[in-house]
């Protein structure tokens, strides 16, 4: 590449980079008011989306969200398309010429990075190119799967992290077979592998975390708190501590069957009485407003003898310290704790919050 006059950059190396990471291109191509344009834009506009679908509870967040993540898109296409340009213009006639005589290959890496096995095909390795392309659908659809089946959540990590791996040893791989004269050493194409490796791992294992220990997506399994919540919704359940209050809608472990997760509506605390009437619930000897608690029709339960021991008329129930009584908005159709009694503050998962699915009815819990 030195003996090539007036060779200053790789176009196909600029795409790389931004591939893994829009601007990142432009700015080893010298474009720095662009690159750091797009890299700043694209970081807000993604932060953004995650904080719109995540955080914030209006009804308009989730369209928010949605357009952020087409911004994102968007952002990524242009990032990519842009910097080989910017790459072209710092170099001269003569080395553009000289380097599209030849197979490159950067632009073998590239094709990598989209399909490992696409380089080595463009590289004529027509062998090798099929069976990396085969090897890696298997690593792609078997390695997360079967390693998040195993250990979860973080099994996940490993499991893409062996897809990125993959892909970045195939990307090495198809540079190395790239035209010797057409190689300008082991930098530019180590930074895109470790670039992408880092992009790649990063935001899933944040996720993961933010999974783990923030926020949770939960779906309704069943109608028990229709309208509130229909079968089939996907909502968020907020993770970390907070107060328990009446009217929180709650996700929490069944305690008949601790592999299941069921949603109520907390009725009592710790320290309150419940107790159930004709006319409906009673909370400390005051009679629960339906309004401000989603509009339970109480009156309308009708529960077999054998669960008398939470819901009988004139008996009420103290909940003791460490648990809350919960109900379903669908009284009629909802296991809770009538049947089962009062669940420990231990066993509660978060605080539903927000539905983000069906679309149509998406917005903030209450």
């Amino acid at each position: 590449m030195d003996a090539t006059p007036g060779f200053k950059k790789e176009p196909w190396l600029a795409v790389c980079l931004s591939w893994s990471l829009p601007g990142l291109g432009q700015l080893y191509a010298g474009a720095w008011v662009g690159g750091l344009l797009i890299l700043t834009t694209w970081l807000a506009a993604s932060l953004g989306a995650v904080w719109s679908l995540l955080w914030l509870s209006s009804r308009a967040s989730l369209i928010v969200g949605v357009v952020l993540i087409i911004a994102t898109l968007v952002l990524w296409l242009v990032g990519i398309l842009l910097p080989h340009r910017a790459a072209r213009r710092a170099n001269s006639t003569e080395s553009e010429l000289w380097r599209k005589q030849r197979r490159d290959p950067f632009l073998a890496a590239f094709l990598t990075q989209v399909l490992p096995g696409c380089g080595h095909l463009y590289l004529g390795r027509w062998v090798v190119g099929p069976l990396l392309i085969l090897a890696f659908l298997v690593v792609w659809l078997v390695a997360p799967t079967a390693l998040w089946a195993l250990w979860k959540p973080f099994g996940i990590v490993v499991g893409v992290g062996i897809w990125a791996a993959y892909k970045a040893a195939a990307t090495l791989w198809a540079y190395r077979v790239g035209p010797e004269e057409r190689r300008s050493g082991w930098c530019g194409i180590t930074s895109v592998c470790l670039v992408g490796l880092l992009v790649t791992l990063l935001p899933i294992a944040a996720a993961l975390v933010v999974r783990q220990y923030v926020v949770e997506a939960f779906i309704a399994p069943t109608a028990s708190m229709a309208p509130t919540i229909q079968p089939g919704d996907r909502v968020l359940v907020w993770k970390r501590p907070f107060v328990p209050q009446r009217g929180d809608l709650i996700v929490f472990l069944n305690p008949r069957d601790r592999r299941e997760e069921y949603v109520k509506r907390l009725a009592a605390v710790a320290g309150e009485t419940i107790e159930f009437r004709r006319d409906g619930a009673y909370i400390n000897g005051a009679l629960l407003d339906r309004q401000s608690f989603g509009g339970l029709p109480y009156e309308d339960a009708e529960l077999p003898p054998s669960f008398r021991r939470w819901a009988i008329e004139g008996s009420p129930f103290t909940v003791p310290p460490g648990y809350v009584f919960v109900l379903g908005d669908n009284i009629g159709r909802s296991v809770d704790s009538r049947f089962f009694g009062p669940v420990p503050l231990s066993d509660v998962i978060g605080k539903a919050y927000k539905r983000y699915w069906p679309p149509q009815r998406a917005g903030p819990l209450e």
